[in-house]
Formats: structure tokens, sequence, C-alpha cells
């Protein structure tokens, strides 16, 4: 087992995400006098790299996570038929190519200098609700969220799910426009995710949280 990172508490159980049991979704809207010629977009991660460091302390317990650019995928026709009627237009595989482009390109994302998303923080609970403290970092720009979550131990299994909306200003990003703004993209998104770890470590904790 690697050295536990600087973020982890001594004696932490760790619990590995299972990528292939995890999704997070970003929800890009359209915007502008002419949104009707545009679509929206659903933008999932085909990647979720990281660890849950549990200890018996909910509130020391931390996480970190990776969020590869360069494997997020844009608008999935079954992603687009679960996110209902808002997404129910049909974009070409030109509209995709270049929604894509245009998100990893320097503009925005700017994947060749920026490869990853990160995320770390930590957990904490409250009167049976739960939440976590999200330090996210786009590019060189932080973010600090409270976001409420579902959390779910079950043995080995961890799960984790929520959702919460940012600006692309405050990401520092700026939205994609054209015909001088008459058809642009929404400053506000929405992320889903449902995240999936798997115990690797046991450590000193014994959850039972559910």
């Amino acid at each position: 087992m690697p050295a536990l990172p600087a973020i982890a508490a001594p004696g932490s159980a760790v619990w590995r995400i299972d990528s292939s049991a995890s999704e997070l979704h970003i929800l890009v809207f359209r915007a502008g006098a002419l949104a009707q010629l545009g679509h929206n977009h659903v933008i999932a991660a085909g990647t979720i790299d990281g660890a849950v460091y549990r200890v018996p302390a909910l509130e020391d317990s931390t996480f970190e996570l990776a969020i590869p650019v360069a494997d997020l995928t844009v608008d999935s026709p079954q992603l687009r038929r679960r996110y209902g009627e808002e997404f129910a237009s049909t974009p070409t595989e030109s509209d995709i190519s270049g929604t894509r482009s245009n998100m990893l390109g320097p503009a925005l994302l700017d994947a060749a200098n920026y490869p990853r998303i990160r995320l770390t923080g930590h957990l904490s609970a409250a009167a049976e609700s739960y939440s976590v403290e999200l330090d996210l970092m786009i590019k060189a720009t932080r973010v600090q969220r409270t976001v409420p979550i579902a959390l779910r131990f079950d043995g080995d299994l961890l799960t984790v799910a929520g959702s919460l909306e940012l600006r692309h200003d405050e990401l520092g990003l700026e939205p994609f426009s054209a015909l001088f703004g008459a058809l642009q993209v929404a400053q506000v998104v929405e992320i889903h995710f449902a995240v999936t770890a798997r115990r690797v470590c046991a450590g000193q904790a014994s959850p039972s949280t559910s």
C-alpha cells in the first residue's frame, strides 16, 4: 500500500473510488435571444480517480478526487434521455465535436495546460444530515462550497451522492458566446454526482453510517 497523502489522518481507512460505478454529470444550458437555435448539453466524467480516508470522527475524514478533463464526454444520447425534456433536442455529431473542442480549448478548461480537475475536502455531520466541505480546483481557480450529500457506508462499500450549482464566472471561465451574444451558454451549471468507493485498507475506523 503506498504512503497516504498529507490529506489523510493517521490510521485512516482507505476507500478507493470505483470509477466504473461512479458518475459525475455537468448540465450546461443555452441562453440568449436566439437560445432556441442551440442545445443544452450533458457533460460526463469518463474517469474519476481518488480516495476517501475515513477515521472514527467523521469530521476528520477526508477525500481527494481527480477528473482527467481529456476523458470528459459530451451529450451521450442515454444521458440526454435521462435528464428529460430540456435535453430532448438532438445535437449533430458536428455540434458535439464543436462543443467538446470549445470545452477543452484554452478559453475554457485548457486541457493542454490543466489536465485534471481536482476536488479535496472533508466530511461533516449534523443532526443526522451529512455534507462535504468541498475545495474545487479548476485551472488556477479555487472554489469552496458546503454541499449536502446522501452518505452510506455498507460493509466495504461507500456511496456518496449530491448536487450543486456553480457559475462560470466564479470558476474563472468565460461561457461560449456567438452571434454577438444572441446565442450563448448560461452562467449557471448544475453538477450531479454519485460516487462509489471500496475499502482497500481497514485503518482504525469501523464505519457504520447509513
